[in-house]
């Protein structure tokens, strides 16, 4: 099975001239000669400042022939070599122009490929090649397979990237739909909805979200082999932008989002003030006694507000209610004032009429701001 002319040639290469390595999984690790590295179980590939290879480490039994399809539905190329596990395979991809880990843009790209492809093969998102200490299984000294012989550009994965949704900008670009086209027939909803909704973060932004959606799906589905019908794509669109105008915070998109979160938030604080005014006003009559009486829990309850929003607007809601029961106050006073004028008038002067009013509204106010104290 293993091509040990081939592997014998690229393996040296792709180890720096002091190598980490070990002989078991449980013993220390070692720097030692590249020479000596080579009778190793365990080895790094490059170091700390280059990657020359796009690995892979997929902890289930897989076989080679799922590789290959694998390989063939994303139109990537095979890996170099697969090495046998306890558990299950490593994928190595030689690359022809190593990673400088310096370089941010390449380290960039090369991790975005590299976490793809762990989706696509349902591989070990921790075990990854960027880890500066990460060690893998000797290809000499395990059961390999040697698929290819040439090294591979990793600009043969950039489709991958979903990069292809819209070549005029960058809408999108950062999300991966390898998870909707390798996903079954059973799981593309979800599939989907997942992929569309990294989309709209991606773009919460921008003013054409629903274009963006719109066009993003179709590119995806158009890739399956039994596309999903256009009312579930539509649904899922309708659902996502949805969620976006009502509940999303800006948390997971990308860039400065301070102007957005401050708009939401203003959103919510005018949402719930206009819960308490309305709470007041169909209590006009509930005095401030009252008012401290109810429990926190209980104005929660009676507003239709969580208790830690009370507790976060107590002073605004003494302060509207103040407002509200002053307005309550003066209406009374005028209604009895201009009641009493008219009910006294008929029997008695003006003058008598204004003196005893005037009395008598002071009798009412005092009596009306006693709740207050």
């Amino acid at each position: 099975m293993q091509n040990y002319s081939y592997l014998e040639q690229v393996i040296p290469t792709l180890l720096d001239e002091r190598v980490l390595c070990s002989f078991s999984k449980s013993d220390n690790y070692f720097y030692k000669s590249r020479e000596e590295a080579l009778t190793k179980y365990f080895i790094r590939f490059g170091n700390t400042y280059f990657i020359p290879t796009l690995s892979i480490d997929i902890d289930r039994s897989t076989s080679y022939n799922e590789v290959e399809r694998v390989c063939s539905r994303l139109k990537i190329p095979k890996p170099n070599f697969v090495v046998t596990t306890t558990k299950g395979i490593h994928l190595h991809w030689v690359l022809k122009k190593a990673v400088a880990t310096s370089n941010k843009k390449s380290l960039s790209f090369y991790t975005r490929i590299q976490d793809t492809l762990v989706v696509a093969f349902d591989g070990d998102p921790h075990a990854t090649s960027t880890n500066s200490a990460r060690v893998w299984r000797n290809p000499l000294m395990h059961t390999t397979k040697v698929f290819l012989q040439r090294p591979t550009e990793l600009t043969k994965f950039s489709h991958i990237l979903g990069e292809g949704v819209d070549r005029k900008r960058k809408s999108g670009s950062a999300v991966s739909s390898v998870a909707v086209v390798s996903a079954t027939v059973g799981d593309r909803h979800m599939a989907m909805f997942d992929y569309v909704r990294k989309v709209a973060y991606k773009n919460s932004k921008e003013d054409d979200l629903k274009a963006i959606l719109e066009r993003s799906a179709g590119y995806v589905n158009n890739k399956l082999a039994e596309p999903l019908p256009q009312s579930e794509i539509d649904s899922i669109i309708k659902s996502v932008i949805r969620f976006m105008d009502s509940r999303y915070s800006g948390s997971l998109g990308n860039g400065d989002t301070t102007e957005y979160n401050r708009a939401l938030a203003k959103k919510k604080a005018d949402k719930t003030l206009d819960k308490i005014k309305n709470f007041l006003k169909n209590n006009p009559l509930l005095t401030v006694k009252q008012l401290a009486k109810l429990s926190t829990r209980k104005l929660a309850k009676a507003i239709g507000i969580h208790h830690t929003t009370v507790q976060k607007y107590k002073a605004k809601i003494l302060t509207l209610f103040t407002d509200s029961y002053k307005a309550v106050i003066a209406t009374s006073i005028m209604f009895y004032a201009y009641s009493y004028f008219f009910l006294t008038t008929t029997s008695e002067g003006l003058t008598s009429v204004y003196t005893k009013t005037k009395s008598n509204i002071i009798k009412v106010t005092n009596s009306i701001f006693s709740g207050f104290t």
